[in-house]
């Protein structure tokens, strides 16, 4: 999909729309254009091509840059689930600003179309899991090609597809709801604590049939939900747990249900914010002489501020820290397995509380900063500390690690200009 036709259904110039959708510093002079374009956008899954726009700026293409791919799991395109799509944009900043370059967006109407082809109008049920896993060997568009490259998994992700995705990315990271437990980096919020949030509340306010609405396989906040009702001693009913693929579709359709039932519940927990929009609507167009259920959600998409009544939501954050996350690392080839040595002695440092070690001595240091002696001891308290992480660091090592976990440290040594003494 072309900028051009984004323009047009937003009422507005081409460059316009370039630059609201390609310059996430662009502050545009209006909030309402801005938010309509990327309403288009998301509608008309169009993707900004990093790798042309810094070719036409003249930019030169960094050997060393990242290109990273997306893979939807739960839905076929970021439209279908806003939290996920407000999650995109903030990903797509953050790959902006780091000068990576964003890549392919797997999902499971692609994979489909490309199993589709062998047989003309029939698609067969399959996951995309499989579909992925089945293509990875015969279909160039998944060529391994390993070299500087990252998939970001957005959902549920089976383990039968991890070997085949490790072949094709260097970098494997999940976002999820959920822990896997499939061998690769995630980022989960916690379901369960942010369910026993919204339970609570409602207890608070005196419900005790409270409904539940969202997906129950292996749903952390299911459990939380489930957890919540017994800690408080409310007995647990099956017929108010509604299994559902959490869209807003669904709300409508389960709240439906629920607005036919002789004795309703008095509140209703929805998994997400898609589904409760769902339910809200469904309410406002049903509604249920002297019948109205207090309505809890998780997730907090932007859709959730502009219900009627308003959505009491949960909070979920996508961007940690005072901006966002930030890594800081040494500008200097290393490789990936270098890499992971330098990660684990930090993180092995913050297990053993050394930055609390260090600090101490700086505010030490800053009372007696007459004091000559204080430098002397603080230089050789570092230093023990140094070698307690690597001595506590490489005891899980083999003698194959631990040598190339040496070797990692006289190349970081040496880089960054310490004396030959210190290195020995």
């Amino acid at each position: 999909m072309s900028i051009k036709k984004i323009a047009e259904l937003a009422n507005t110039s081409p460059a316009t729309v370039s630059r609201v959708l390609n310059d996430p510093e662009h502050i545009c002079h209006d909030p309402e254009l801005a938010k309509r374009i990327w309403e288009i956008a998301g509608r008309l899954n169009y993707l900004p091509n990093s790798a042309a726009r810094e070719l036409r700026k003249g930019k030169p293409q960094l050997a060393t840059s990242l290109t990273i791919d997306l893979f939807l799991t739960r839905f076929d395109s970021l439209d279908i689930d806003p939290f996920f799509y407000e999650l995109f944009q903030f990903l797509q900043d953050v790959i902006q600003k780091t000068r990576c370059l964003l890549g392919n967006i797997l999902s499971t109407a692609d994979i489909m179309k490309l199993e589709s082809n062998s047989t003309p109008g029939i698609v067969p049920y399959k996951t995309t899991e499989h579909l992925l896993h089945e293509k990875t060997n015969h279909c160039p568009a998944f060529i391994p090609r390993k070299e500087n490259t990252g998939l970001i998994i957005l959902g549920k992700c089976s383990p039968e597809l991890i070997p085949a995705l490790k072949k094709r990315y260097a970098y494997v990271v999940g976002i999820d709801r959920n822990p896997s437990n499939y061998f690769y980096d995630e980022v989960i919020c916690s379901g369960e604590a942010a369910a026993k949030m919204a339970v609570e509340r409602l207890i608070t306010l005196g419900h005790k049939k409270i409904a539940y609405i969202g997906d129950c396989t292996y749903e952390s906040r299911y459990v939380g939900y489930y957890q919540t009702l017994l800690t408080h001693h409310i007995p647990f009913d099956y017929r108010h747990v509604h299994p559902s693929s959490q869209t807003e579709e669904e709300g409508a359709r389960i709240m439906n249900d629920i607005l036919k039932e002789e004795d309703p519940p008095t509140a209703i927990f929805c998994a997400n914010d898609c589904t409760a929009l769902g339910v809200l609507r469904s309410l406002n167009k049903c509604r249920r002489k002297n019948y109205l259920p207090s309505v809890i959600a998780i997730d907090n998409i932007r859709k959730s501020a502009k219900t009627s009544p308003m959505l009491t939501t949960i909070d979920i954050p996508k961007v940690w820290g005072f901006r966002a996350c930030h890594l800081y690392v040494p500008n200097f080839s290393l490789s990936s397995e270098e890499w992971k040595f330098i990660l684990e002695h930090e993180i092995e440092h913050i297990k053993l509380h050394d930055t609390f070690i260090k600090i101490l001595l700086l505010l030490v240091s800053a009372i007696f900063w007459w004091n000559p002696l204080m430098y002397i001891l603080r230089k050789d308290i570092d230093q023990m500390l140094e070698l307690r992480c690597d001595a506590k660091l490489i005891e899980h090592y083999s003698k194959q690690q631990q040598t190339y976990y040496l070797e990692t440290l006289l190349k970081v040594l040496k880089h960054f200009g310490r004396p030959k003494q210190q290195i020995a």
